[in-house]
């Protein structure tokens, strides 16, 4: 996997995370602007010898179900997809649990 900083799926998926779902004539550019994104990192892995699937990534996943759901194909997202992006996207999270970690081993 590709550091965040490096990753075409982190950087795009980051920038849409804490926003409002897309209007309906901006899903199809979005939703080119994804696979662009999973195709170049399938691209970068090769170069690195590491095989990259984006159907098993869960950013690519939620970023794909909150397209579908601004297309109002779905009602929701998968929870446990949208737990997974939320723990990767959410720096809030980790930060506390390094904190409460320290806190514990005092």
């Amino acid at each position: 996997m590709l550091a965040q900083e490096c990753s075409p799926i982190h950087l795009l998926v980051s920038s849409w995370w804490n926003s409002l779902l897309p209007r309906t004539h901006a899903i199809t550019d979005m939703r080119v602007s994804l696979f662009t994104a999973a195709t170049e990192e399938i691209l970068r892995n090769q170069t690195l010898g590491k095989v990259y699937d984006p159907l098993s990534d869960n950013r690519f996943k939620w970023a794909a179900q909150w397209l579908d759901l601004a297309d109002r194909c779905i009602p929701v997202i998968d929870p446990s997809v949208a737990q997974s992006a939320a723990f990767i996207f959410n720096e809030a999270a980790p930060q506390q649990s390094r904190q409460h970690a320290a806190a514990n081993n005092s």
